[in-house]
């Protein structure tokens, strides 16, 4: 598998998908068709479209073909078009080409090659991850923080006691997530009865764009509860205690269970 990272994007002003204007929007991109199959379009630079559909079971156009459009013509338009060619039309974007680079190159790689079952499936996981996108439910200075800025970093509390430690990742592998993604958050969830960092294996969490913290949270609430409280952030000096804690360090432990009022039970180095 090929590892990926994240570029910088460019942010544009976002809008209704169906109120672009082709002459003037960034609308360059993949967009899931309501059959099933995702549609590609790029600007012919001469007042066209030039556009292909691509089958998600097996990964093959299934029909091309361009649209002239003019100054007030929107993607509304273009889609009208299409629809009555295809019999199905737009329903969601899934990549941009300028707002989402990295993403829509994915995509262009998947399918300019020849697909296997894995990379049809990792496509067909980003169009559910966008339409199922949840709600932030909760924001605050927890909840809200956006996940690609990476601030995130820190521990944290759940409902049911256990501590969450999260952080952005700058490399990852395709094989770590299951759908095409902006960002990874790795993870991992201690129990303060057995606070060591062999205890447990950490876990990647893939997000998009503009999703906020609250997403990672939601994920995991159904088995540990909401988080209550953030323990400690990234930089602060109970953040480097809690880290000395999960490697062993006694006294270290010791402090932060005095400063958090928990009972930090650590794994002596060496020990089984």
């Amino acid at each position: 598998m090929n590892g990926r990272s994240r570029k910088a994007h460019r942010r544009n002003p976002r809008r209704n998908i169906f109120q672009q204007v082709l002459s003037e929007d960034y609308w360059e991109g993949y967009y899931a068709l309501r059959d099933g199959n995702v549609l590609k379009c790029q600007d012919a630079l001469d007042g066209n479209v030039d556009y292909t559909v691509y089958s998600l079971r097996t990964g093959l156009p299934v029909c091309a073909g361009r649209f002239a459009y003019g100054e007030e013509t929107t993607l509304a338009d273009m889609d009208a078009e299409i629809s009555k060619k295809t019999g199905s039309g737009i329903y969601l974007r899934i990549s941009n080409q300028s707002e989402n680079p990295d993403r829509h190159e994915e995509i262009d790689s998947i399918l300019g090659s020849a697909p296997d079952t894995f990379s049809l499936l990792r496509i067909q996981n980003l169009v559910r991850h966008i339409k199922n996108r949840g709600i932030n439910v909760f924001g605050g200075e927890i909840g809200g923080q956006d996940l690609s800025e990476g601030n995130y970093e820190g521990f944290y509390l759940f409902e049911d006691g256990m501590i969450l430690y999260c952080r952005d990742v700058a490399n990852w592998d395709d094989g770590s997530v299951d759908s095409i993604v902006d960002g990874v958050a790795e993870y991992a969830v201690y129990d303060p009865a057995r606070f060591s960092q062999d205890a447990v294996s950490a876990k990647m969490f893939g997000y998009l764009e503009g999703e906020k913290f609250s997403e990672l949270a939601i994920s995991l609430e159904p088995e540990h509860g909401r988080i209550v409280s953030c323990l400690a952030h990234a930089g602060s000096e109970l953040f480097s205690q809690l880290n000395e804690a999960l490697a062993g360090n006694a006294e270290a432990a010791a402090r932060a269970s005095h400063r958090l009022k928990l009972n930090l039970c650590i794994r002596a180095q060496g020990s089984d």
